[in-house]
């Protein structure tokens, strides 16, 4: 069974499919954001849990997902930058009402929506070319591009 709240991506429950991995060799689609991946739902409910704790769980992971992602948390937005427009994501507790998925799906909506929100997103967190990387004696071992450590030579003269 499949539900898709943002008239985008679906969402399938992951016990249809015997375990994780079953789910995952089903479809090249198909990506688990349950425990313990970056996105899985940090509160737990009983699987027999009322609705409105199914939904106050729902409430507190839209809040979470939210800091982190005005956090730019790199876990995070890695872990939802990597999700293709395609994908089928799958969690534990659908077909039960608020699922924590289907606010991945939301915000990836969101976000596919509004690119200008990522576009400084990827450019604070673009990896540094490797050509132009060297190490620098004397900052503790870390690694620094070249013409940074250049400058720094220059401004010791």
């Amino acid at each position: 069974m499949s539900f898709a709240p943002s008239g985008l991506l679906p969402v399938v429950n992951v016990g249809a499919f015997v375990d994780v991995a079953a789910f995952l060799k089903a479809d090249q689609r198909h990506v688990y954001v349950g425990r313990p991946t970056p996105l899985g739902n940090p509160w737990r409910i009983a699987r027999k849990a009322a609705n409105a704790i199914r939904h106050e769980a729902q409430e507190k992971y839209r809040r979470w997902l939210w800091e982190k992602i005005k956090a730019r948390d790199k876990e995070v937005m890695n872990a939802l930058l990597a999700i293709p427009k395609d994908a089928i994501l799958g969690c534990w507790c659908q077909p039960k009402p608020y699922c924590h998925a289907e606010i991945i799906a939301s915000c990836l909506e969101w976000m596919w929506d509004n690119p200008d929100a990522l576009r400084a997103y990827r450019t604070e967190h673009r990896p540094a070319d490797p050509a132009r990387m060297d190490l620098v004696p004397g900052d503790g071992g870390g690694r620094r591009p070249r013409a940074a450590a250049r400058k720094r030579t220059r401004e010791k003269k």
